[in-house]
């Protein structure tokens, strides 16, 4: 999740209406896979819980934030 609310799934751009769909098709696998979340240091926090909202409504189980050292300095 990029500073300016941008969304990128797998080296893509997407829309947050277009999540609902990835994180389905997701969350029916098994083992189901791990959702990695890493938002940039400056992403808008609104966004990024708008993200983990539609994840979990659809399913998703193993989510997790990737990237933290950038907020250690």
């Amino acid at each position: 999740i990029d500073w300016d609310g941008t969304i990128i799934w797998n080296g893509n751009v997407v829309a947050l209406e277009q999540l609902e769909g990835y994180f389905r098709v997701e969350a029916n696998k098994n083992p189901q896979p791990e959702l990695h979340v890493r938002p940039e240091r400056r992403a808008n926090y609104d966004t990024v819980a708008k993200v983990l909202a539609i994840a979990q409504r659809n399913g998703m189980m193993r989510i997790g934030f990737v990237g933290n050292e950038q907020f250690m300095e």
